[in-house]
C-alpha cells in the first residue's frame, strides 16, 4: 500500500515521476485521452512549515498561502500576480475522543464547550483564512444555518449538568492550527475548564498510543463535489473522526452508510449523509468551528487557472502567455 501511494497509478493527463518529502514532479502523459497538456511538467515545491516566511524568495509560478500567513507578510509575491480566492469545500472541527474516559464522556460538558468556543467570536478574534461559521462540513449548508448567539446562562446551565470537576483536557494538535489552539485555550480558560495542548503533527489519527492519551483534537477536512469522501471521513481508520468515534456510533454510521449506498439518487444519498451530520452535531460528538478561504497567487503569464473543489489548478488546462 505505502508504495501504491508512492507511485499511484491512475488514468490522468500527467505521468507521477517523483514523489517525495520535499517535491512532486509531473511529466505530460502524452497520449492522455482528454487530449495532452499544454505543459510539458510540473515540479510541485513541499515547503516546510519553518520555512514557510520565506516561500516568496522560490522562483515559481504559483504560492498558494494560507491567509494567516499572506496578511503577515504583505500580500501577494509581486503586485503584478493575479489572485484566486475560494471557499474551501470542507471545515475546521474538533473531534471528542469518545473512546476515552473524561469530562467529554458527558454530553452536557460537550454541549457547553461548544457553545463557549462560538465560532463568530473565533473568526471575529482570528481572522485571516477563517471567514464562515461552521454548522456542517459544506459551506452552503453553514451558510443556510443561522448561528445561536451567546448565551452565558445556558452554559452555566450545561456545565452544572456535566458535573465537570475541573479535570485537565488533553488537546493534541498539528502545529499549523496553534493560533486555533491557543484561543481555544484561553476561552476555555475564562469558564474554568483545562486544556493543556501538545503538538504532534498528524499522528494522533494513526498513532494508538497518541489517541490513548488525547481527549480532544481540531483537524480540517476537504470535501470533494461527491460523497466518496464524506464517507471516507466516517469509514477510514486512520482518520480523527472513526478513530474518535465510540463503537455504539459507528456501527450506526456504517448502518446508515449502506442505506446510503443503496439510495436510487443523489438527493437521497445526500439525505442520509446528512442525517448522520446532523446526530453527531445535535449530540456534540464533534463541533464545528470555520470554513476557510483559500488564496493562491499567479504568475501574471499563466492562463487557463480555475481552482477545483479541492483548491488545486487543474494542470492541464494552463499555459503561459508570452509578452508581445
Amino acid at each position: 500500500e505505502a508504495s501504491f501511494f508512492g507511485l499511484p497509478i491512475g488514468s490522468g493527463p500527467f505521468r507521477l515521476v517523483e514523489c517525495g518529502p520535499q517535491r512532486i514532479e509531473l511529466a505530460a502523459h502524452a497520449g492522455y485521452y482528454g487530449g495532452r497538456p499544454f505543459l510539458d511538467g510540473v515540479r510541485i515545491a513541499i515547503v516546510p512549515e519553518e520555512c514557510q516566511t520565506a516561500i516568496t524568495a522560490l522562483p515559481s509560478i504559483l504560492h498558494t498561502f494560507d491567509t494567516d500567513l499572506n496578511e503577515a507578510d504583505g500580500g501577494k509575491p509581486d503586485e503584478r500576480w493575479q489572485q484566486l480566492m475560494k471557499l474551501c469545500q470542507g471545515c475546521t472541527l474538533i473531534a471528542w475522543n469518545l473512546n476515552k474516559e473524561g469530562p467529554q464522556q458527558s454530553e452536557a460538558f460537550r454541549r457547553a464547550v461548544r457553545m463557549i468556543l462560538h465560532p463568530q467570536d473565533m473568526i471575529a478574534d482570528l481572522g485571516g483564512e477563517r471567514v464562515l461559521a461552521a454548522s456542517s462540513f459544506r459551506p452552503e449548508s453553514s451558510a443556510s444555518r443561522p448561528q445561536s448567539a451567546f448565551d452565558p446562562k445556558r452554559v452555566r446551565a450545561a456545565l452544572k449538568e456535566s458535573g465537570y470537576d475541573g479535570a485537565v483536557l488533553r488537546f493534541a494538535a498539528h502545529e499549523k492550527y496553534e493560533n486555533d489552539v491557543r484561543w481555544i485555550e484561553r476561552r476555555l480558560a475564562e469558564w474554568g475548564i483545562r486544556a493543556e495542548a501538545s503538538f504532534s503533527g498528524w499522528a494522533v489519527g494513526s498513532d494508538p498510543e497518541s489517541r490513548a492519551r488525547t481527549d480532544m483534537t481540531i483537524s480540517g477536512f476537504v470535501l470533494a463535489e461527491d460523497e466518496v469522501c464524506e464517507i471516507e471521513v466516517y469509514e477510514h481508520g486512520d482518520c480523527i473522526v472513526n478513530s474518535f468515534l465510540d463503537e455504539d456510533r459507528l456501527s450506526w454510521i456504517r448502518g446508515r452508510i449502506d442505506a446510503a449506498l443503496a439510495a436510487e439518487s443523489a438527493e437521497g444519498r445526500r439525505m442520509v449523509l446528512r442525517e448522520i451530520e446532523d446526530r453527531l452535531r445535535d449530540e456534540a460528538a464533534f463541533l464545528f468551528l470555520h470554513h476557510r478561504r483559500l488564496n493562491t497567487y499567479l504568475h501574471p503569464a499563466l492562463r487557463g487557472v480555475n481552482l477545483n473543489s479541492l483548491g488545486w489548478i487543474d494542470f492541464k488546462d494552463v499555459w503561459f502567455e508570452h509578452p508581445a
